[in-house]
């Protein structure tokens, strides 16, 4: 419950996660639900209309026009395939639009009458190399030069690991401050990511002295 009071906002992958979020935490809005999976049900369309999210991801025309059947008109971010050969688990052979698809999709969404709401990538899961947050968030400025489309928002994913995370977050602060300060009408001006793996692994590494050891029944023994 803490997350919700500090004023943290929620990334889910589908309605059972919609559905925990709003069970869970006290307080906890659909208006502070991005429904970041680019590929979804209908049926998961319907209920997050149905409750008020009004934040998703895509990565193709096909999902676009699977969202305006449905009716709902959420602010959409297109999710961009980037450079992920260096994570554990790597997202883009499945997850991303690829260069050759940008306009379509933007065709698509204005066709629908839907909100262009900005981009979003994922590194992939447990990334040991964190200049590909860089070479990402310059993915996402091709994509605003090639297209001649601000992105308001512009999502930088997870995958953060507790060894690198450091590195990662100067990688990533660079990199933003390079783009609003070479091209500031362009910068996106709102970031916003998904750090629930980095919640989640470990923080500590136990350290236990030996202080003693001598010989008993079955030998060497340590205390």
């Amino acid at each position: 419950s803490w997350l919700n009071t500090a004023g943290v906002r929620f990334d889910c992958a589908s309605g059972r996660e919609i559905r925990d979020v709003l069970a869970s935490p006290p307080g906890a809005s659909p208006a502070n639900i991005i429904f970041a999976n680019p590929h979804k049900t209908i049926q998961d369309c319907h209920f997050a209309n149905e409750i008020g999210v009004n934040r998703t991801v895509v990565d193709s025309p096909e999902e676009v026009e699977k969202i305006a059947k449905t009716g709902w008109k959420p602010e959409i971010l297109i999710r961009l395939a980037v450079d992920d050969a260096a994570s554990r688990s790597p997202f883009s052979i499945k997850f991303g639009a690829e260069r050759g698809q940008w306009q379509e999709i933007l065709a698509s969404i204005a066709r629908n009458s839907l909100h262009f709401g900005g981009l979003s990538f994922h590194i992939g899961s447990a990334s040991s190399d964190p200049t590909q947050y860089k070479r990402a968030i310059d993915t996402c400025k091709a994509f605003v030069q090639r297209t001649a489309t601000p992105a308001e928002t512009v999502d930088i994913g997870g995958g953060f690991l507790p060894d690198t995370f450091a590195d990662s977050a100067s990688q990533i602060r660079a990199s933003m401050e390079e783009w609003h300060s070479t091209a500031a009408n362009t910068a996106p001006k709102h970031w916003i990511a998904e750090p629930g793996r980095f919640f989640s692994s470990r923080s500590h590494t136990l350290y236990a002295p030996i202080i003693s050891r001598k010989k008993g029944p079955g030998g060497v023994g340590w205390r």
